[in-house]
């Protein structure tokens, strides 16, 4: 059996497993594997008493711990004797620290672990007494499930004692050694303290000693704040005499360690409160020396360094959270722990701090952090509406028509049968229906005027236009066709359309007409090319105002040499060039007649005559006209007649 080590300093016996690697008695620590007290890396946790040491001249104006204020307590007995405390069975020393030990023990009859506080039989002085009742007081005040509750107070042989709730889950001591702590936890678990703190604050108590020690952990993580044995009244502390420094070391505030106890509040706390944490992301307390008066010293003479420079890759904004809680002056921190632990809790949640406010680009992150379920479903529904639309354009007809002429592929517009693949109304009603001859082509009446756009704007300056149409004529219920002249049908090119000041539409084309039934002697019918310019109210046919067709080119003839019932399919055929434009009708046998072939400046010499007019019926100016070009709408034009097309083609010149 291995013989169990005594601490060198107060004999003690030590637990085989040490929660922080100080004597639990007396709180010295310990060298690894030795009973040696030592500096350790992390100054032991044990709170300290220090008189003022005024006589160095190095350290003006600087309280250093020097002796203790308080007289050495004997040299205890050398071996451990459990205390007897009536009810209480299976005592096992856990801890302790300058005040007392903390042993875990089983209370009868109810089988409860609890954690036993009792305090060291050398601390004897009234003033220690007194400070160890003063433990008690303060901690039964505060009620808050982030303190350790008290159970029950009393005195025993070894002096007086209280126990209190067993937290199995260790400090956060315990949780150091065992690794780093991440970023997040870590300011989650200063945050829940920093709640507890604020509770005891609202009683008025000042903790005064707040380290990784005296938080602990229960098993699921809770935050529990214990060991009140140097807390103080804000307004009072009649313990602690000027020039007497209490608390330990590495996370006092620079005013703590002045040794002024009137200049101490609650900053105090926070400052405590923010050293754990420099602690838990960094690895080291934010003060360390090898002697506690060198602490002190490093605490009065030597700036902090922020966490960042011991963890580079530690987030701005919580290194701003940490030193603000670290700031020199008490009145530059936080205003209280609750302000510290939202803004911890701000941190972490990405919304702006006190410490430093969030950038707009820190501010878009923190948003995709927190919101980022709702935003890879938007980005979802973004990419299936933005591949749904892609579809729909590629899908789109008139995309495919104007695709097909950019590469220099011919477009069929309206094939042998059926509706046309785009189209628009310019002029009359949506009125498709089935030719009643069974050929499955595509028909409309034209009660008035008519224009049927098959193609918007001609993605080219130089293109030929095809079309097959039919009139049927009477249709339209406008008289008998050898009674009215005024059935036709056709082709326009160059549409454009103006609002006058009377709210008239004016609507100007250039046309290719023909009429079946208006014959020029024997058997010839006429074919007519205009520049029709049609004044009228949305909806309603040409107005009586409007100004005067224009003839383009004299009027062309043809010879009707097709015979039956059913009306047979003409074919007109123009090519569009910057230069100009030249119509063509086509026989049925393939032979063709040019109905004109017009240069572009007849075309601007119509357009100036047709404005001249515009601007005496409607004021001038009030209607402009556009100049000519060939990337104007074009389509099927009717007038009070029904009219059939298939077969309608696009394909590119060259120039």
């Amino acid at each position: 059996m291995d013989t169990p080590r005594h601490c060198q300093r107060c004999r003690l016996p030590l637990p085989e497993h040490l929660s922080d690697g100080t004597c639990p008695s007396c709180g010295s620590a310990l060298a690894p594997n030795a009973d040696t007290p030592q500096a350790a890396e992390t100054p032991r946790d044990a709170d300290e008493v220090f008189a003022v040491d005024s006589g160095d001249p190095n350290l003006t104006g600087t309280h250093v711990p020097s002796t203790m204020a308080e007289e050495r307590p004997p040299k205890p007995r050398p071996r451990f004797v459990p205390p007897d405390i009536p009810n209480h069975t299976d005592f096992e020393l856990i801890g302790g620290g300058g005040m007392g030990t903390v042993y875990r023990a089983i209370q009868r009859p109810t089988d409860r672990t609890v954690a036993v506080k009792v305090m060291h039989p050398m601390a004897s002085s009234s003033h220690l007494r007194e400070r160890f009742v003063n433990e008690v007081r303060a901690h039964a005040r505060i009620s808050h499930p982030g303190v350790v509750p008290i159970h029950e107070v009393g005195e025993c042989a070894n002096g007086p004692y209280f126990t209190m709730e067993y937290i199995p889950g260790g400090t956060l001591a315990d949780r150091i050694r065992k690794g780093p702590i991440e970023a997040r936890e870590a300011a989650r678990l200063i945050a829940d303290a920093a709640d507890a703190v604020a509770a005891a604050h609202g009683q008025g108590i000042i903790h005064r000693d707040l380290k990784p020690s005296n938080i602990l952990l229960d098993r699921d993580g809770t935050v529990k704040v214990t060991d009140f044995g140097l807390a103080r009244h804000a307004n009072h502390d009649e313990l602690t005499q000027t020039g007497i420094v209490v608390g330990t070391p590495s996370y006092m505030s620079p005013e703590q360690a002045s040794g002024e106890p009137d200049q101490l509040t609650a900053a105090a706390d926070i400052y405590g409160l923010g050293a754990t944490l420099y602690h838990l992301l960094t690895g080291r307390p934010p003060h360390q020396r090898a002697s506690a008066a060198e602490t002190v010293r490093k605490i009065a003479t030597h700036a902090l360094a922020p966490p960042r420079t011991l963890v580079p890759g530690l987030c701005p904004i919580l290194d701003a959270v940490v030193m603000k809680s670290l700031a020199r002056d008490p009145r530059d921190r936080y205003e209280s722990s609750s302000a510290f632990a939202q803004d911890l809790r701000n941190w972490i949640a990405g919304e702006p701090t006190v410490a430093r406010p969030l950038t707009l680009r820190e501010r878009l992150a923190g948003g995709i952090r927190r919101n980022r379920v709702a935003l890879a479903a938007a980005v979802l529904l973004t990419l299936l509406t933005v591949a749904a639309a892609i579809v729909r354009r590629e899908s789109d007809p008139k995309r495919q028509i104007i695709g097909a002429l950019e590469a220099g592929r011919p477009a069929t517009i309206v094939g042998e049968s059926g509706r046309p693949k785009w189209h628009r109304w310019l002029l009359g009603e949506d009125l498709f229906e089935d030719t009643e001859y069974g050929d499955r082509a595509t028909q409309f009446r034209a009660k008035r005027l008519s224009l049927l756009a098959l193609l918007d704007e001609p993605p080219l300056d130089a293109y030929r236009y095809t079309v097959e149409l039919r009139m049927i004529a009477g249709s339209a219920g406008a008289g008998t066709a050898t009674g009215n002249p005024r059935y036709f049908q056709g082709l326009f090119f160059g549409h454009q359309a103006h609002r006058a000041a009377s709210g008239e539409s004016v609507d100007l084309a250039f046309t290719v007409e023909f009429n079946e039934y208006s014959p020029v002697g024997g058997d010839r019918q006429k074919i007519l090319s205009k520049l029709r310019v049609d004044a009228h109210l949305p909806g309603q046919g040409p107005s009586p105002k409007s100004p005067k067709l224009i003839t383009l080119a004299p009027s062309a003839s043809f010879r009707s040499t097709d015979g039956g019932e059913i009306p047979q399919w003409r074919t007109l055929v123009i090519d569009v060039r910057p230069t100009g434009v030249v119509a063509r009708w086509r026989h049925s046998d393939g032979t063709e007649m040019i109905v004109f072939d017009m240069a572009a400046e007849r075309f601007r010499q119509m357009l100036a005559s047709a404005q001249a007019n515009l601007d005496d019926l409607y004021g001038p100016g009030v209607v402009t006209l556009a100049p000519w070009s060939p990337r104007q709408p074009l389509g099927i034009m009717g007038m009070q007649a029904t009219i059939a097309f298939r077969n309608a083609t696009i394909e590119p010149l060259k120039d």
